[in-house]
């Protein structure tokens, strides 16, 4: 689900972010803040439901070569990328 707003910076999502907070911080009404709750809960989603089959699968993988304790550190992978970062 998109959103009609469009931001021009950081800065814009930022101060609406603020102002948002503040009106929950001085609403009252405990009726409306249990909808505002769970309509911020609804528009979460988890990423893994949103990717396919074969991301899952290697994701699957990763996690089962790791419990056998295969694989390397982030450390060791990172070392030969170093000079760039």
């Amino acid at each position: 689900m998109g959103s009609a707003i469009t931001f021009e910076s950081d800065c814009d999502r930022m101060e609406l972010r603020t102002e948002v907070m503040t009106l929950v911080q001085e609403e009252q009404d405990t009726e409306l803040l249990v909808v505002i709750k769970e309509l911020l809960l609804s528009h979460r989603s988890d990423w893994w439901e949103n990717i396919g089959k074969k991301e899952r699968e290697s994701v699957e993988r990763g996690m089962a070569q790791a419990a056998r304790g295969e694989g390397i550190s982030h450390n060791e992978a990172m070392r030969p990328y170093r000079k760039w970062l």
